[in-house]
């Protein structure tokens, strides 16, 4: 292949970042119709130390929940800002989730990713393909979330609360009401003053 040939190849590889992974995904007639309350759906999750949770059981917390995956480059970007992020907040009020969604992994090898990467915060994992059509249909069906893309930059807009993209990253206040949805890669403290809102 000549070097003409390689150069589109690799400025779509050095732009991935810019716009994140797509998830698996249902088909679109499967969306359930939009509700306006941005209350986030009461999500069952299994973590990696085999407790079961429900997002209702951090009630009275700040909830950082990012959906993201072992084979999406930028979810792996963000890990060390969230780590720096759990390190700061882990002792005021805020819990921080990551969901992956590598539904065709177990939990050991996600589990071994995870020490490798340095995680220090809860991290759940999907079980199987269904469980990821279940989510994204309860997620997308919430319309009117304050949106971030890309990098964060500029004036959110109106968005629904579909992960197909990753990372996605939700921002739940202390009554469980979904305050900011972000996709794409966020640095620490790009997310830290948006806890500190809500704190």
């Amino acid at each position: 292949m000549g070097s003409t040939k390689i150069i589109p190849y690799l400025s779509i590889l050095l732009l991935l970042p810019l716009f994140g992974c797509e998830t698996p995904r249902p088909e679109a007639g499967e969306r359930t119709v939009g509700v306006s309350s941005n209350v986030a759906p009461d999500l069952k999750l299994k973590l990696l130390d085999g407790e079961t949770v429900q997002l209702s059981d951090y009630r009275g917390k700040v909830v950082l929940l990012n959906f993201w995956a072992t084979w999406c480059a930028p979810c792996r970007v963000e890990i060390p800002e969230f780590v720096d992020l759990h390190k700061t907040y882990k002792d005021k009020d805020v819990v921080m989730i990551g969901v992956s969604f590598d539904h065709e992994s177990d939990s050991e090898y996600v589990r071994s990713f995870s020490r490798q990467a340095g995680i220090t915060y809860h991290v759940a994992k999907v079980q199987n393909y269904s469980e990821i059509v279940e989510i994204e249909r309860a997620w997308s069906a919430i319309e009117g979330i304050s949106t971030l893309r890309g990098y964060g930059k500029g004036d959110p807009e109106s968005g629904n609360g579909s992960v197909q993209m990753m990372p996605t990253t939700f921002i739940i206040d202390k009554t469980g009401m979904i305050v900011r949805k972000h996709v794409g890669a966020r640095e620490a403290e790009q997310l830290a003053s948006e806890l500190d809102l809500l704190l």
